[in-house]
C-alpha cells in the first residue's frame, strides 16, 4: 500500500514538476508568429495561451449570442483553429480530442463554427508557477544572506590581518600624495599583498624610498601612471626603465633608483 502512494507521489511530482514560466507576450515574438504549419507541441502551447486567464466569469458576444467564458476556458471554433493552425478541420478535432482522452483538456461543445473547451489542471499548473517563483525567491534571499555572511566574515578577517600588520600600513600611507582615495588602500587584501611580495623582493628601504618619491617620479612627462601598489607591481619593469632612461640624461630632481 505504501509503494503504491510513492508511486502516486512520484506520478504527480513527474507531471507536474519542472516547470517553466512562458510568459504571454511571446506570442508576439517573430519566432512565434512566423507562418507555418503548427505541430501537436505548438498547437497546445496556442491552447493555453488562450485560456482564460482571469478568475471572473466573462461575457463574450459570439455568433448573435453571449457566451460566458470562465476561468481556464476557451472560446474558439474548429475553422478558426484550423485557419490560425495551417490545419485540416479533421486535424483539429483529432487533436482535441486526444487532448481529451489525455485528460488534459475537457470538450465542452465543439463544431465548425463555436467551440469551447476547458483545461484541466490550469489551476494546477499556476499553482506550481507561483510556488516555483516563491521558491526561487527564497533561494535568492538564502544567496543573498549567504554572500552576507561571507563577506561580513571576510571584513573580519581582513581587519585582523590589518591590526597585525602595521608596517604594510605605514607604506600604504605613502600612496597619499599619489592617490586621494588611499585611505581604501588599507582594506583591500590585494594591494596589500601587492605591497608586500615587493617589500620582499626589493627590500623595506629600497620601497620606502621609491614611494617617498613616487608623486614626483609620476609627474614627469612619460612616467608611468601609478596610484596604487598593485599599480607599482604591474608597471615596475616600465618604472625602471624610466629611470634608468632618467639617469642618462643626467637630469637633477631627485630621481631615486631602486
Amino acid at each position: 500500500m505504501k509503494m503504491e502512494n510513492d508511486n502516486k507521489q512520484n506520478q504527480a511530482k513527474y507531471k507536474f514538476g519542472g516547470a517553466i514560466p512562458l510568459l504571454r507576450k511571446f506570442q508576439q515574438d517573430p519566432f512565434w508568429t512566423e507562418r507555418r504549419k503548427y505541430s501537436r507541441a505548438e498547437a497546445w502551447i496556442d491552447l493555453l495561451f488562450m485560456a482564460r486567464y482571469g478568475t471572473e466569469t466573462e461575457e463574450i458576444w459570439n455568433r448573435d449570442e453571449l457566451i460566458p467564458i470562465q476561468y481556464a476556458q476557451i472560446l474558439t471554433s474548429v475553422v478558426t483553429l484550423a485557419r490560425k493552425w495551417k490545419r485540416s478541420r479533421a486535424w483539429v478535432k483529432n487533436f482535441i480530442n486526444v487532448l481529451e482522452k489525455k485528460q488534459s483538456i475537457s470538450i465542452i461543445t465543439m463544431d465548425n463554427r463555436r467551440t469551447i473547451l476547458q483545461i484541466v489542471n490550469m489551476g494546477k499548473i499556476k499553482e506550481l508557477l507561483q510556488n516555483n517563483e516563491q521558491q526561487t525567491l527564497h533561494q535568492t534571499i538564502q544567496q543573498k544572506s549567504s554572500r552576507k555572511t561571507y563577506k561580513d566574515k571576510d571584513n573580519t578577517v581582513n581587519k585582523e590581518i590589518i591590526k597585525r600588520e602595521p608596517r604594510i600600513n605605514g607604506f600604504l600611507s605613502l600612496f597619499a600624495k599619489v592617490n586621494p582615495s588611499y585611505e581604501r588602500l588599507f582594506a583591500n587584501m590585494t594591494e596589500r599583498a601587492a605591497l608586500e611580495r615587493m617589500i620582499t623582493r626589493y627590500g623595506e628601504d629600497k620601497m620606502f624610498n621609491l614611494i617617498s618619491h613616487l608623486h614626483e617620479i609620476v609627474s614627469r612627462p612619460y612616467a608611468p601612471r601609478i596610484t596604487t601598489p598593485y599599480e607599482l607591481e604591474l608597471k615596475m619593469g616600465k618604472l625602471l626603465l624610466f629611470l634608468k632612461q632618467e639617469e642618462n640624461k643626467d637630469q637633477k630632481g631627485g630621481v631615486t633608483k631602486v
